[in-house]
């Protein structure tokens, strides 16, 4: 394997990562319209090592979400901070099946062992806009057991017009917004691509130089 071979393959594995969703399904709970509120989950992480790469919301009839949806995730135990933020577009499909769709935030978000979160999706107001599975009815969502002590959360009311962090909280999680995530990189991933890109550096250079001594 020659040296650019080698570089790339080492990149690719490198940025391969066991993706994991905090919901693999959206769990029994009926159909409903979001009426406005923001509307998510509360959760403690029991796991480490783990970053989010992408937070996402249920498409439930797999044709296309009907509006745009903010989707936000709060650290409780950081004092409430907001440490993601994305907006799922109009129009995304998870092509004709329903299942959830993501979109990635800035970087990724580590996620810290023992911490308190708030996930929540923002539902505008109106008939004909995208459905969720509601928290407090039906089996809830199959969630991945480095997740604890899930619950439904929602805003106290439906008058603030936009996401915001949820205040109150209710049954299983409202499905909903989702989030994607996997294994923070390892440090010792970056060792093993500087030898190949040392290589790929040395040979560029030598045969610069025996370029311009040949002629």
């Amino acid at each position: 394997m020659n040296a650019k071979a080698l570089f790339l393959t080492l990149i690719m594995t490198a940025s391969i990562g066991r993706a994991t969703l905090l919901f693999s399904d959206p769990g029994g709970g009926n159909s409903r319209t979001g009426d406005g509120f923001s509307l998510g989950a509360q959760f403690t992480v029991s796991v480490s090592n783990e970053e989010v790469i992408g937070l996402g919301i249920y498409d439930l009839t797999g044709n296309a979400l009907l509006t745009a949806h903010e989707v936000g995730l709060w650290d409780v135990t950081a004092g409430n901070t907001m440490v993601a933020d994305v907006t799922v577009p109009a129009g995304t499909t998870n092509g004709g099946t329903p299942g959830f769709v993501f979109v990635a935030p800035p970087s990724p978000v580590v996620l810290f062992n023992g911490h308190q979160y708030k996930l929540a999706a923002y539902y505008p107001s109106g008939a004909s806009t995208d459905h969720l599975a509601d928290c407090c009815q039906g089996a809830a969502p199959t969630a991945d057991p480095g997740f604890t002590s899930i619950v439904g959360a929602f805003t106290a009311s439906a008058s603030v017009g936009s996401l915001s962090e949820p205040n109150g909280t209710a049954g299983h999680a409202y499905v909903g917004p989702n989030l994607q995530f996997q294994p923070t990189p390892e440090p010792a991933t970056g060792l093993l691509i500087l030898p190949a890109a040392a290589l790929m550096l040395f040979r560029g250079l030598w045969r610069r130089w025996s370029t311009a001594n040949s002629q």
